[in-house]
């Protein structure tokens, strides 16, 4: 049976798959294709009443227990609790979207809806800049494990510290982090299930010498 930090690194190397194509593929067609338009509250409210934005919704609180396994499992105490704040921000971004999500069925008129995101997106930038660079410092916590076996060391460090910078920059340019996250992920579920099969291979040998 594989660690629960393989399979919640493998949740997040699939969401952060799914954010990354839907921003790429899907956003463009629902007409955001500058930064500026993820401030129009007209296209903003439209988002929210979609399916793409629902997933991406479902897949931001859900976040939250992937990132809460890996900080308890995967990292050292230090940063573990960068791990904990980065769910923590994960989830009060995700819990945002879903006010955004059921603002029609709060307010009475569309214009009040458009009035209340606008109000609302300074607020939810803030807390995704927020978790995105939470996230990065922890994803660059995961990379300084010595025992890594997942990935040749120095592309893991090198991945780190990439992931690293792209968080960085997002606090000042809006740029796909998603795809940079996904990575990440997807080296730290060969890292962890690569770990696991160690870790298997040493009790056996350990029996069978008993």
């Amino acid at each position: 049976m594989k660690s629960p930090a393989v399979w919640a690194a493998g949740y997040l190397a699939l969401g952060f798959g799914v954010v990354s194509y839907i921003m790429i593929r899907v956003e463009p067609g629902m007409g955001f294709v500058t930064p500026a338009d993820y401030f129009d509250p007209v296209k903003v409210t439209a988002g929210y009443a979609s399916t793409p934005w629902l997933v991406v919704n479902l897949l931001y609180l859900t976040f939250f227990v992937a990132v809460l396994v890996l900080a308890r499992t995967s990292v050292s105490e230090q940063f573990s609790q960068l791990g904990l704040a980065a769910a923590v921000s994960g989830l009060f971004l995700g819990t945002i979207d879903l006010a955004g999500i059921q603002l029609p069925l709060l307010l009475p008129s569309e214009q009040e809806v458009r009035v209340a995101v606008a109000a609302m997106l300074p607020i939810r930038f803030a807390v995704l800049k927020a978790t995105v660079l939470l996230l990065g410092v922890f994803a660059w916590g995961t990379t300084r494990a010595s025992d890594n076996r997942g990935l040749p060391m120095r592309l893991w460090r090198v991945l780190g510290w990439l992931v690293l910078a792209v968080s960085i920059t997002f606090l000042f340019v809006f740029i796909p982090a998603p795809i940079a996250f996904c990575v990440w992920a997807a080296g730290l579920t060969a890292t962890c299930a690569r770990g696991s099969l160690n870790q298997k291979g040493s009790s056996t040998r350990r029996i069978t010498t008993q």
